[in-house]
């Protein structure tokens, strides 16, 4: 298995916990404690962090991140390396 191969399959695994996850509990756990203001604040910066983690590992297993970050010309090898 390639490098990429094996990130790929990290992001599904990740991603589909997170869906699974958010579906089953995530409406009982916003009725119970968006009326208290500072848990509505800290589901949002929760899911908020869940989000930019998902982004991360989805740039790593793409390899767009390594071609935003570079110098060089989109155009070449996306072999997701790290940055």
């Amino acid at each position: 298995m390639t490098l990429r191969f094996v990130r790929f399959l990290v992001a599904v695994c990740v991603t589909t916990m997170d869906v699974f996850v958010a579906a089953r509990y995530g409406g009982l756990l916003w009725v119970t404690w968006s009326p208290i203001a500072w848990a509505r604040v800290g589901l949002l910066l929760l899911a908020g962090g869940i989000v930019f983690t998902l982004t991360d590992i989805w740039s790593k297993t793409t390899g767009y991140r390594a071609v935003l970050l570079s110098s060089q010309s989109p155009v070449g090898d996306f072999g997701g390396a790290d940055v």
